[in-house]
């Protein structure tokens, strides 16, 4: 789980190195978000912090709450881990490994779906 606003103030690892490593090790981010004070200004020529926090929990397959309802937001998390997650895997056989392709996944009604980008192994 990340607490953050998503404002990275002069890490030694870029985003994007964080970013490949947690979907190369199937990572799955929930993040308690804290509201960003500086409205993403100083960001011109990278991800605004809501932006980030947003694309590593999406691309994850996790999700943002809210930090102000930290108790309802950790219940939430640990009932989705412990009683509505399902893995749906898929490896196609006659398409080379590397490229691209998507699969459509319809859910009956009232199922909610959520996806994890998948990266090619290294």
């Amino acid at each position: 789980m990340l607490v953050a606003d998503g404002l990275d103030r002069g890490s030694r690892t870029h985003f994007q190195k964080i970013y490949d490593g947690l979907l190369r090790q199937d990572i799955t981010v929930y993040a308690l978000q804290i509201p960003d004070r500086t409205g993403g200004a100083l960001r011109r020529d990278r991800l605004k912090p809501a932006q980030a926090i947003q694309k590593l929990t999406h691309d994850t397959g996790g999700r943002v709450l809210s930090v102000n309802d930290s108790r309802d937001a950790a219940k939430a998390i640990c009932d989705e881990l412990r009683k509505n997650r399902y893995v749906l895997a898929y490896t196609p056989t006659s398409l080379p490994l590397f490229d691209a392709r998507r699969l459509l996944v319809v859910p009956s009604e009232g199922v909610a779906v959520r996806h994890k980008l998948q990266q090619p192994g290294q």
